[in-house]
């Protein structure tokens, strides 16, 4: 149940602090560096438990940290966030260095997603005593997630609604693609070239030539059509011995099995899978999915707000395991892993009001009657997460 009180029906008042989101840019948590991403994770558990928030940093087999807050005790509130604290390389090391300007805030990270990540802390702070809201920060969701998947295997969790606070501005995703890395080896035995009557075997040659033939049924790019889709991300070696990387965005939920069929039948081998996660589909006639686009029609009324698909994957992809209503949003931020990234400083402010409002709203939907009895409408009841 809600945590709920009847004299709270007014916006808090405090803000998203500008000068976290700051000094968490400042910190270069690319996801392969272990020891600053855990920097960045005790930063953010000091800042949480110094503003009365509950803090665990757990760390998983490599060493790496994983962060849950929460303004209640216990692993499972009514309302889970989710945001994360690594980021992809620099362009740069200028931009590990915010930078404040024309209403916006610049560095890496700033857009992909330390301003979630900042303004999750804001929503819990704003809703303590209110409504029970507890925050996963992921510390590798550039590299597969894995920890997100972690903490929700060690029981974090919620019991009503998961906002997914990695997205395009101005709308609610409902789709995204499943991503997955495959890398396939491929060894020839040694031979002489000058030798060699006819064409030499050549290991390179033979990964590039099988990838062409895989990419004539998974076109290799996007063109606005909800498709899988096949990245060549690297070939490496030598004519012996070589490896493909592959990268694979695949549309259907479930779809993963029929192409590593097609990566084995045209490779002649097995493929390794790097990482992999499943495409989430959300069912966009659910009550509460309509309900929130309108929200966010009424506050913004000369945006063209509508439902999303994501070409790309969140954290959302291991979330959706939890069977709980999702939204999935972002805040007016531009620019994710390019030098010019970005986020409209008002826009933090605009989406905590937003939000907080609706959590409350769903607050007082729980009514009291005579009695002591209760009576709930709950706009949650009965909406799956995926289809």
């Amino acid at each position: 149940m809600f945590i709920t009180s009847l004299a709270t029906n007014v916006i808090a008042a405090s803000s998203v602090d500008l000068e976290f989101l700051k000094d968490l840019i400042r910190i270069p948590s690319v996801s392969e560096d272990v020891a600053e991403v855990n920097r960045a994770a005790e930063f953010t558990r000091r800042y949480a438990e110094s503003h009365g928030l509950f803090c665990h940093v757990e760390t998983n087999a490599s060493g790496r940290c994983m962060v849950w807050v929460a303004n209640v005790e216990g692993k499972s509130p009514d309302v889970l966030l989710s945001a994360h604290m690594d980021v992809v390389p620099a362009q740069s090391p200028e931009q590990f260095v915010p930078k404040e300007s024309d209403g916006r805030i610049y560095g890496r990270g700033a857009s992909d997603c330390k301003e979630h990540v900042a303004l999750s802390l804001c929503l819990m702070e704003r809703l303590a005593g209110r409504v029970s809201v507890g925050a996963i920060f992921g510390t590798d969701e550039e590299i597969g997630g894995l920890t997100t998947a972690e903490m929700m295997k060690r029981g974090y969790g919620a019991k009503r609604l998961v906002i997914v606070l990695d997205s395009e501005q101005f709308a609610i995703t409902t789709r995204q693609k499943g991503l997955a890395r495959y890398v396939v080896e491929k060894v020839v035995p040694p031979s002489h070239a000058g030798m060699t009557k006819g064409a030499p075997p050549n290991a390179v040659q033979d990964l590039v030539r099988r990838y062409e033939e895989i990419a004539l049924e998974m076109p290799g790019y996007e063109d606005g059509s909800w498709r899988d889709v096949i990245m060549l991300e690297r070939v490496s070696g030598t004519r012996e011995r070589a490896e493909i990387e592959i990268n694979v965005r695949c549309a259907r939920h479930g779809g993963f099995d029929a192409i590593e069929n097609l990566l084995r039948n045209k490779f002649k081998c097995e493929p390794r899978c790097i990482r992999k996660g499943e495409a989430v589909l959300l069912d966009e006639t659910q009550p509460y999915l309509v309900d929130f686009r309108e929200r966010m029609r009424r506050k913004w009324p000369d945006r063209k707000i509508d439902f999303y698909h994501l070409n790309s994957s969140t954290d959302a992809r291991h979330l959706q395991y939890l069977n709980l209503p999702m939204l999935i949003l972002g805040v007016d931020a531009r620019g994710a892993h390019t030098a010019a990234e970005y986020v409209e400083v008002v826009s933090l402010g605009e989406y905590a009001d937003l939000i907080e409002r609706y959590l409350m709203e769903m607050v007082h939907a729980t009514l009291e009657i005579g009695g002591g009895d209760m009576v709930s409408y709950n706009r949650f009841s009965g909406a799956a997460a995926c289809r």
